[in-house]
């Protein structure tokens, strides 16, 4: 295998995901934003992502308002949906999409390293590149016996290096599940957020003048967190609630249930590029996940996720009340840097919001949250982080 200094300008890096872009999905948002941290870095990156239907990669990149550009492989079908965010066929994501990865790589000349998040096509690339050197980075526990056999097989891979995860307790099952592999080497790297430039406006978002507002960001499917805000809404009625973010037929679904709230405003599906604006323009923001989710295909997850929209409020300098989960806590603080508060105690989350009514308190905890994400939580950090774990690993290896 050959060693890796990824400390050193410049590493050639295939960023190797399964997600469409653009699309809606949190995981496209993840892997732009990482690969735009790996090349402001200095590294040399080209991202192979699903086609969505847009064939212009500069204007799929500025719609996640990226800022320092990289190489950007659309491939796969180009697949057609009448909104935003649809997820096309299990066979395009799981069969058509890794084989057209497969054969752009036979293409292309080698990298110095394999990253990558999608299991079906790290297995092809480490058939087609068996000497370059891989890491994979873990989202979650995979539910079923063939993809736990195909972990199991990446994880011998005479190329394999090692594996990143976002939270502990992604690497905590991950241990139980493969005890035997005693060379199994996890390195925990959180997500992150950038912060937003200084003279960034809020966005005009309506409501009533003078009305204090709480923000949502996010998917509205269920456990995500809207079945929280709706019931707070119904409430704190002199609070405007706002929700970025859905689906058109989640957002259909959900303007039917809260028809009556007047202080409950949807914004819809806004590009991750004009995020900040939103969160900008509101005195508090909300994240509170349940303890268990379903995705938009309905399997359930959440006991493992590192929800992105909580760096991305640190990163907003504003307030925050979050579910008190224990994905939650490997983030934030109570009283340090948020307001945590059992998942679906509405008593609760209506008095945290009462107690933010404190300006000093209010001060205290976004002024922690956002150095917090300065220092430990950007992109970069995640970036650097991640290469230096590399770097190590391939010299630990090469002797």
């Amino acid at each position: 295998m050959a060693r890796i200094n990824a400390s050193c300008f410049s590493v050639r890096i295939f960023f190797l995901s399964g997600s469409l872009l653009p699309s809606m999905e949190a995981s496209s948002v993840g892997v732009v934003r990482m690969c735009e941290a790996l090349a402001r870095c200095g590294h040399d990156v080209s991202l192979f992502a699903r086609h969505n239907g847009v064939d212009d990669a500069s204007a799929v990149l500025g719609r996640y308002g990226v800022e320092t550009e990289f190489r950007l492989l659309l491939l796969g079908h180009a697949v057609t949906h009448q909104e935003l965010g649809g997820r096309g066929s299990g066979f395009d994501k799981k069969i058509h999409y890794p084989l057209a990865v497969r054969r752009a790589l036979k293409r292309l000349p080698a990298p110095d390293l394999l990253y990558g998040r999608h299991l079906y096509t790290m297995l092809l690339a480490a058939l087609t590149l068996p000497k370059t050197p891989l890491v994979y980075e873990l989202h979650e526990v995979r539910g079923n016996r063939g993809m736990r056999w195909a972990e199991r097989w990446l994880f011998r891979h005479r190329s394999f290096l090692g594996a990143t995860a976002v939270c502990e307790s992604v690497i905590a099952d991950y241990r139980r599940l493969y005890p035997d592999i005693s060379d199994l080497d996890l390195f925990l790297a959180r997500n992150g957020a950038d912060v937003p430039c200084a003279k960034l406006q809020g966005a005009e978002v309506g409501g009533r003048p003078g009305a204090r507002r709480c923000g949502y960001v996010g998917s509205l499917f269920p456990g995500k967190g809207m079945e929280t805000v709706a019931a707070l809404a119904a409430r704190l009625t002199e609070i405007d609630f706002h929700v970025v973010g859905g689906s058109g037929a989640d957002l259909a679904d959900w303007r039917a249930r809260t028809g009556a709230l007047d202080n409950l405003i949807y914004h819809g599906f806004v590009d991750n590029a004009r995020v900040p604006a939103y969160l900008a323009a509101m005195d508090v923001l909300l994240a509170p996940p349940r303890p268990v989710m379903r995705s938009v295909n309905g399997r359930k997850f959440g006991m493992w996720q590192a929800p992105l929209k909580i760096f991305q409020y640190m990163a907003a300098g504003k307030p925050i009340i979050a579910s008190d989960l224990p994905h939650v806590r490997e983030i934030l603080q109570h009283r340090v840097t948020a307001l945590l508060v059992p998942a679906e105690d509405m008593d609760a989350w209506a008095t945290a919001l009462r107690e933010l009514e404190d300006p000093g308190l209010t001060e205290r905890l976004k002024a922690a949250a956002h150095a917090d994400l300065v220092q430990r939580f950007t992109w970069t950090e995640k970036a650097k982080a991640v290469t230096g774990y590399i770097s190590q690993r391939s010299k630990r290896l090469a002797l």
